[in-house]
């Protein structure tokens, strides 16, 4: 039989993608990891996220996992590491990890499957991503930001500018100051619903 994974939140998928690295010498790194739990992670080194429900396995994963390769997040396993090629297509509502074949098959709504994505297996430990997501401490400030917004001020950035964000408390918005331009941006929360 053979052990496929589903991946069923395509959305949570994608931004393990768009965390992770691009060549990057920590090999590791150059992937997303699959947790036991059914969450994936990614880091680059400079951005680190995980997602929660967006895998599910079939047909006894513990024979395509090397548990003892790598680490824990949260106390689920890490199971394994793929660098996939690209992001999955908007139009996929789900997709399915074909590890013998190394693809990735995404489906649309009508389950009719899209162009395969091929991605390949790293053989090394990733880190551990709970020092990141360590809910010990408590938040100084909770502030809801449209995505959107911040994606088209931060669009006009070369590769290696940077901007410095400055915070005014939840209720109030803040400002982005620009490293290599004489320019500022100030972004105003959402209201919470």
């Amino acid at each position: 039989m053979t052990a496929k994974i589903m991946i069923v939140d395509p959305t949570g998928w994608n931004l393990a993608v768009s965390s992770m690295a691009k060549n990057d010498v920590r090999y590791a790194l150059n992937g997303i990891v699959m947790f036991t739990d059914g969450s994936v992670g990614a880091t680059n080194g400079h951005v680190a996220s995980v997602a929660n429900n967006v895998v599910v396995y079939e047909n006894l994963i513990e024979t395509i996992i090397d548990y003892e390769l790598i680490g824990e997040h949260g106390g689920a396993k890490a199971g394994v590491i793929v660098s996939p090629q690209k992001v999955l297509p908007k139009k996929c509502v789900y997709a399915v990890i074909e590890i013998d074949r190394k693809m990735i098959i995404p489906y649309d709504q009508e389950s009719k499957p899209l162009t395969p994505i091929l991605y390949e297996q790293i053989d090394a430990i990733f880190p551990d991503l709970s020092t990141y997501f360590s809910e010990k401490e408590e938040p100084r400030e909770r502030i809801t930001f449209n995505p959107g917004l911040l994606t088209r001020l931060v669009s006009n950035l070369g590769k290696e500018e940077g901007a410095r964000f400055e915070f005014y408390g939840p209720d109030h918005f803040f400002r982005m100051k620009y490293k290599t331009m004489d320019a500022e941006s100030i972004v105003m929360p959402m209201r919470d619903q």
